[in-house]
C-alpha cells in the first residue's frame, strides 16, 4: 500500500503517520422511525428496537455505552447488517431502525433533521473509536506525488 487511513488509538509500529482527528460514533435513527417505535430512554430499551449494525466480527452487535461511571452493554438485533457506514446511513434514513455511525457519516443528515441522535446522554464506547490516522511506510524517500496526496488529505480530512 502507499497510504492507509486507519481508526485507532495505537497506530502500528513501523509506519509513519499523522492523526487526522477524532472519530466519534453515535446512535441515530430517522424521526419517522422514532415516531413509529418510540425513542429509547436507556440503552436496555434498544432490545425492543430494530438495530442496524456493523457485521465484521461476531461481537459487532454488542453495543457498549457509557454515561459518567455507568456502563451498559446491549446485544442488539435487527434485520440489516452491513460493514459500510454509508449503507447503514441510507437504511436508517429509510426508517428501518437505529444504527451506530461515525459522526462524519451522519453529520449532514443530523444537521438537516433527516436523522436524530438516539440516547445523546450516552457515549458509544465500542469498536472503531480513536483517531483517524493517515499512515504510510517509513522510508527515507516519499515520491513527490505521495507527499502531495498526504498534504492534500491531511488538509481536506481535518476540515470535515
Amino acid at each position: 500500500f502507499d497510504l492507509l487511513v486507519l481508526v485507532t488509538d495505537n497506530p502500528p509500529e513501523g509506519l509513519a503517520g499523522k492523526p487526522l482527528g477524532p472519530v466519534r460514533q453515535l446512535l441515530c435513527a430517522s424521526p419517522d422511525y422514532l415516531q413509529r417505535h418510540g425513542e429509547p430512554q436507556h440503552p436496555q430499551d434498544l432490545l425492543r428496537h430494530s438495530c442496524l449494525y456493523l457485521g465484521e466480527t461476531a461481537g459487532d452487535n454488542r453495543w457498549h455505552l457509557r454515561r459518567g461511571e455507568q456502563q451498559e452493554t446491549v446485544t442488539v438485533r435487527g434485520r440489516y447488517i452491513s460493514n459500510h457506514s454509508e449503507a447503514r446511513l441510507q437504511v436508517a434514513l429509510a426508517g428501518l431502525g437505529i444504527t451506530c455511525l461515525p459522526h462524519f457519516t451522519a453529520a449532514q443528515a443530523l444537521a438537516e433533521g433527516r436523522l436524530r441522535e438516539v440516547l445523546p446522554q450516552w457515549r458509544y464506547t465500542g469498536s472503531y473509536q480513536g483517531a483517524a490516522w493517515l499512515l504510510w511506510r517509513q522510508n527515507h524517500h516519499l515520491p513527490p506525488k505521495t507527499r502531495a496526496l498526504i498534504d492534500y488529505l491531511s488538509e481536506a480530512l481535518i476540515r470535515t
